[in-house]
């Protein structure tokens, strides 16, 4: 008889909740006992904790974070520190809400391509999107990485800009500020990085209600008193409305249990640090680097994994081979806001890293109901070597022909190390006559597939250049400005990329003569 092999859920909110459990249902039982649902003391409770908790003055909960988001704007436009029509800079790839938030105050979203590197919004590019109607920039903790910048903070002063948080994925996040007023400098969470902030507790954040639920964070008492009044139809005393306000209020129920899990708030993000490291610690070196999470695991503070992200061109294939062996996984987010049916007019809008990220991104297991045994399990599943090479000979159809390219592109390695192959190929022709006989096709498709193994060993940078310049077909002005780096830069990429592919074709008509 086969042994059943466990299932690992993307995410199980139950084993989430379980060591909470008495505690939440305690608090429950007092909210039922007590008789009053909303609006009571366990909304004020938190509010106050929550407060504290972020560093922030004032904490205004409401029905859920998209709420928030709209919230925080209604409010600024109500205190004259937004019109409509002003824009907000926000990133490209973010989760929809973010967007429609802005929009549907009457206010236009302006987007900005992400980082690679981090896949938060590209501050390098921020500036050049700046208009006169530019009057507030949206920063996206996505994924639970900090988005915040030194350079965002100084682009918002200098342009005198609004700076809003999306913090939905990031409590618990936090960096470092320096101020000359403060000795030493002190540690700030998000929330608490801008003019004012929205959250998130929908249950599978790291801060979750059993039910939906959100708030506002501000230091900005103007703001905060608009706020107070929006969220409860715009009322300011009985009978009495001074804006056209919504009804968005969070519940009490909701309120007590986020407050049982606010007093454990490292509880999740420990948890979460940990599988991180298990995760880079049992992956396949070659392809470690596809793990964002690699190269932003350092400052622990800066990013509570609220997502394990990894980037693969076979996504769709990995996750099928995942799900037939039990592993649970999640896409954020397969369509970006501006590519959308609802906004036609964003849709012939061109974001080459938030595409990627679209196209690539599949989120792994990771969070405080599973074990160390899962998380390696998951590891070794997903990373043995026999899975990276299946993206390499997944559509090959004559396995011997893969071996010969593989046996051929082992020796590249050897022989590029070594520096022993100084001749110029430039005099190759660059195209071929359109007949072609089947022996042609299966060189032509081998050839394809050694210039794309060359390019999948290039450094990321360098492969994202070549493939913006052969695939996307941009001259090298455009890809400069969208990475935010110099021409210069971009010129010596491709000339790197096309000798190491020059060398590789070389050697492809080279070595047959050497393998019989």
């Amino acid at each position: 008889m086969e042994t059943e092999v466990k299932k690992i859920p993307y995410l199980d909110l139950k084993a989430i909740n379980e060591p909470y459990e008495k505690e939440i249902k305690d608090a429950i039982n007092k909210v039922v006992n007590s008789g009053w649902y909303l609006q009571g003391e366990a909304v004020k409770k938190f509010e106050k904790s929550y407060a504290q908790f972020i560093g922030t003055e004032y904490c205004i909960s409401c029905a859920n974070g998209t709420d928030a988001l709209k919230l925080m704007l209604m409010g600024e436009l109500a205190i004259g520190k937004l019109q409509k029509g002003d824009e907000v800079i926000v990133p490209a790839n973010t989760y929809f809400a973010t967007v429609l938030a802005i929009s549907s105050v009457g206010l236009t979203p302006v987007l900005v391509d992400a980082n690679i590197d981090t896949l938060q919004i590209d501050d390098r590019l921020i500036e050049a999107r700046i208009t006169p109607k530019t009057k507030a920039i949206m920063i996206v903790h996505l994924y639970g990485k900090l988005a915040w910048t030194p350079k965002i903070a100084e682009i918002c002063k200098k342009h005198h800009l609004l700076l809003f948080e999306d913090n939905a994925q990031g409590f618990g996040c936090s960096t470092t500020l320096s101020d000359s007023s403060e000795k030493p400098s002190k540690r700030r969470y998000t929330g608490n990085l801008s003019d004012a902030a929205a959250h998130s507790f929908y249950p599978s954040k790291n801060l979750g209600a059993l039910g939906d639920a959100g708030a506002v964070t501000t230091n900005n008492r103007e703001l905060a008193e608009a706020i107070m009044s929006l969220h409860e139809y715009g009322k300011i005393e009985d009978g009495i409305f001074r804006y056209q306000g919504v009804n968005s209020r969070m519940d009490e129920i909701q309120a007590a249990v986020l407050y049982v899990k606010l007093q454990y708030p490292e509880n999740e993000q420990k948890a979460r640090y940990r599988q991180v490291q298990l995760y880079l610690e049992h992956l396949d070196d070659s392809i470690k680097d596809r793990c964002i999470a690699a190269k932003l695991i350092s400052p622990a503070h800066e990013n509570v994994f609220h997502v394990f992200p990894f980037l693969t061109r076979k996504r769709d294939q990995l996750k099928a081979f995942l799900a037939e062996n039990g592993v649970g996984t999640k896409i954020h987010y397969f369509r970006p806001p501006y590519l959308q049916p609802c906004y036609p007019e964003m849709n012939h809008l061109e974001f080459p890293v938030a595409k990627r990220i679209a196209d690539e991104e599949l989120s792994l297991p990771c969070n405080s109901s599973l074990n160390d045994e899962d998380i390696i399990r998951v590891s070794k599943l997903i990373f043995l070597k026999v899975w990276n090479k299946r993206e390499k000979f997944a559509d090959i159809q004559d396995f011997d022909s893969y071996l010969f390219i593989l046996a051929k592109y082992t020796v590249i390695n050897y022989i590029s190390s070594k520096h022993i192959i100084p001749i110029d190929i430039d005099s190759l022709p660059d195209r071929y006559a359109n007949e072609s006989s089947p022996h042609d096709d299966v060189v032509a498709k081998d050839t394809q597939l050694l210039i794309d193994m060359v390019v999948e060993s290039m450094p990321q940078q360098r492969q994202m250049i070549y493939r913006m310049s052969r695939e996307q077909h941009l001259k090298n002005e455009e890809i400069a400005q969208r990475l935010g780096i110099q021409k210069k830069t971009v010129e010596n990429h491709l000339n790197l990329a096309l000798k190491e592919i020059k060398k590789a074709l070389y050697l492809m008509i080279l070595l047959p003569w050497h393998w019989v």
